[in-house]
Formats: structure tokens, sequence, C-alpha cells
């Protein structure tokens, strides 16, 4: 018995680094991705060409011209670092140019969402959220575009990002065999946290599934309640899981990696019954 005690203990603790080592990783990549999409916002932001010829267009939106090199910037971009869609808006919401052109768009989106976001003045993310009639969450980067020596943006760049491309996949991926093994994503909303992410046994759960911050044995609401480390508890599902649990540095998003203690454990079971 003190020996299946010792190993048992030996077998937690091998689990426990695993799990910290995926969260961990993942919210290394997480926090990379973020700052190359800033960094592409920061090539328009500090590009006075651009700029410029950005302004062209919102005083004179007819300009032919302006139009074409606008697009060729704006598809270069959007095809070199696979965002979905680039706009550029004036400070209305109102004149808005788009590459590619074809697909409808949200103006009310625009006006609520991205012109909300351009006291920033500084390239930011607009967080996961629903645009339109889409049925997936998306992301953006909005870029501020300020004339030299002016402090009010007359207008944004925005890079429209779908996390299906690279961001959900990447997230998903476990390093090793398991059949019940996942990382997500969650944010704090109100008394809630809410899943950001598709998730292994829900696939339609991004921000439509939350967890009452009450249910402090989630490890999903210990997540965004601030705990950092080892979890046990209850997910979504109800069942018994195994957890690691931290922030994502420079965002609102928290990680959490888990795994079914009916699968963690099912060797230390196995070695009971022999």
């Amino acid at each position: 018995m003190i020996f299946f005690d010792k190993n048992q203990k030996e077998h937690k603790a091998h689990l426990e680094s695993q799990l910290s080592a995926v969260s961990s990783l993942k919210g290394n990549e997480i926090v990379q991705w973020r700052k190359e999409r800033l960094a592409d916002g920061m090539v328009f932001f500090g590009n006075r060409n651009f700029v410029e010829l950005a302004g062209r267009y919102v005083e004179s939106p007819e300009d032919p011209d302006a139009i074409e090199r606008l697009l060729v910037w704006m598809g270069s971009v959007r095809r070199a670092y696979e965002y979905e869609r680039v706009y550029l808006v004036d400070a209305a919401g109102e004149k808005i140019l788009v590459e590619p052109v074809e697909g409808g768009m949200d103006r009310e989106h625009f006006k609520a969402d991205i012109l909300s976001m351009l006291p920033e003045g500084k390239p930011a993310f607009l967080d996961f959220h629903f645009c339109g009639n889409e049925n997936h969450p998306k992301l953006a980067v909005v870029v501020p575009l300020l004339h030299s020596g002016e402090k009010k943006a007359f207008g944004a760049l925005v890079l429209k990002i779908d996390p299906e491309v690279y961001l959900y996949p990447m997230i998903k991926r476990w390093p090793t065999p398991s059949r019940t093994a996942e990382t997500l994503l969650v944010r704090r909303e109100g008394n809630g946290a809410v899943f950001l992410n598709s998730l292994r046994f829900k696939e339609d759960a991004a921000l439509k599934l939350s967890v009452s911050l009450e249910k402090k044995d989630v490890p999903a609401t210990m997540a965004v309640l601030g705990k950092k480390g080892e979890a046990r508890g209850i997910d979504y599902r109800g069942v018994r899981v195994l957890a690691d649990v931290r922030a994502v540095p420079d965002s609102p998003w928290r990680i959490v990696a888990k795994m079914d203690e009916s699968e963690a454990f099912e060797p230390m079971a196995r070695m009971r019954t022999l």
C-alpha cells in the first residue's frame, strides 16, 4: 500500500507538471500571436505615406487613384497575414473602404465598436465579438489614423481576424494523445466566465456558453477569479477534471488546460486492480 501511495503521488505530480507545461506553452504562444498582430497594426500606424493616402480617401472618397493604391496596401497585408478582411473607415463610421470588396458589412458595428476604440491612440485589440449576422466570433486589430501633429484620429484601419484560421487550432492542439484533454480560453463578463473558443465536447460554445462565478468549483471560474496553477473541480460538462489555470499576460483572457480525472488516474486504477 505504501508503494501504491507513493506511485499515486508521483503520477499526480507528473500530471500536474504536464498540465502546467501545456497551459504555460499555450499562454506564451497566445502572447506572441497577439504581439505579432499588434505589430502588423503598427506598420500602418507609423507609415506616413499610408496615413496621408488614407486621409486623401476620407476627404475625397471618389478619388480613384487613392482607392486603387489603398486597396493594394490593404490586400497585401490581408493575404500576407491571413486576415479575413481589411477595412478603412472614417471617424463617423460612414465612409468605409473594404478589401476584398465582396461581402456585406455591419455599419452599426463600426460606429458602436470600432470607433469607440479610436481614443486609444494606438493599435489595440477589439476582443472576441459577434459582427452583424455572423454566427462565429471574430477579433480585430483597430489602428487609429492620425495626421501628423494631431491627437484626434480621422479614421481607422481595421484588420479583421477569423480565430478559426490560426488561433483556435493552436489552442486546441494537445502535445500527446488524449481522449479528454483540452485547452480553452475564458474571460470575465459581469458575474460569469464566458468561454471564448469552441470546446472539445461543445463545438458551438464560443461566446455562447458561460458559467456563473458562484460556481467556484469550476476551473474556468477559478481562472477569471485570479487563481493560478493546479486546480481540481467540475468542468462545463459536470465532469471532474484535473486542470491548470493562469492569466494570458496583457490580455483579458484566462487559459485553462484540463483533463478528465477518469483518464488522468486511469493507470493508477488499473494498478489497483492487479
